[in-house]
């Protein structure tokens, strides 16, 4: 404590120029600011400020340790937050999502617990969907909404929905049974990759091939091509006809789940699987609506 009471003494008197205005706003002394830092240049064994008639300002060494000091002190009180949180009951809640369900879900998640009373910090992260089943088979983690994943790690899956894919492209084009020299690769899983093998061609022949679907959508769009995506979340580029569905391409569906720690799942995670569960229903609600105006 009495190190920190240096570092705040220090970063004030760096703000300010003045000792004396720095123990104004600390509510301190004179004489206790100056000895404060006086302890810290001993503990530093070096000089931080220039002394003069009217104030101080840094020395060299002063300026190379104001981000350094800026950093521990801002360290230091959110350790301090999160330590009465948790003492409170109040544990932050650690969720995940697969990357290509964040524009899905995220939102909604998010808006869930701002608007819970008392309030619940989420602190989300997104990867791929085998990391975060690992980091929640590994306790780091309370919730991940994935794909389906390779291996199921001793998680506790739950289907909450089913993501349409389509094949779309920069142009208006027709499916023919092969894939142009443009064709861009998402991998969406193992299921996908054996149903894309067989019903669709070997993706070998593909320009480029990726982990997200956010990048083929900007290549698409950047450099022209084709892919399968989320219809969901291509419907708009569709109907402003920067993107368009291939006709008569094979169709195909990957699954959502949501995983969690085996067992009796958590209570504070209650409103969060609420809202990904209404958000779920509602994605697949405008799903089946997009593929109805496309069938009349």
């Amino acid at each position: 404590m009495t190190q920190l009471a240096h570092i705040s003494a220090f970063l004030e008197a760096a703000h300010t120029g003045s000792f004396i205005r720095a123990a104004e706003r600390l509510h301190v002394s004179h004489s206790a600011m100056s000895a404060r830092i006086r302890a810290l240049e001993d503990e530093m064994q070096a000089r931080l400020f220039h002394r003069g008639r009217h104030g101080v300002r840094l020395t060299e060494a002063g300026e190379a340790l104001v981000p350094l000091a800026e950093t521990a002190l801002r360290a230091w009180r959110q350790g301090k937050t999160t330590v009465q949180s948790v003492s409170a009951g109040a544990r932050p809640i650690r969720a995940g999502m697969q990357q290509d369900l964040w524009e899905f879900f995220a939102p909604a998640s998010y808006a869930q617990l701002r608007a819970a009373d008392p309030p619940v910090q989420l602190r989300l992260m997104s990867d791929y969907s085998d990391t975060l089943c690992a980091r929640i088979e590994e306790g780091l983690m309370d919730l991940a909404l994935v794909f389906e994943p390779s291996h199921e790690r001793g998680v506790r899956l739950e289907r909450i929905a089913s993501l349409p894919l389509r094949m779309v492209a920069d142009r208006p084009a027709a499916w023919n049974g092969a894939l142009p020299a443009d064709y861009v690769y998402v991998n969406w899983g193992a299921r996908f990759n054996a149903w894309h093998l067989r019903e669709v061609g070997d993706f070998a022949v593909s320009s480029l091939v990726v982990g997200v679907s956010g990048i083929a959508r900007s290549t698409l769009r950047q450099f022209g091509g084709c892919a399968f995506l989320p219809l969901p979340g291509a419907a708009s580029l569709i109907e402003r006809a920067e993107l368009h569905l291939i006709a008569e391409a094979p169709q195909f569906s990957v699954d959502v789940f949501v995983a969690t720690t085996p067992g009796e799942p958590d209570a504070r995670l209650g409103p969060l699987l609420d809202a990904i569960r209404i958000a779920a229903r509602e994605m697949e609600a405008s799903a089946d609506e997009r593929r109805r105006g496309d069938a009349s």
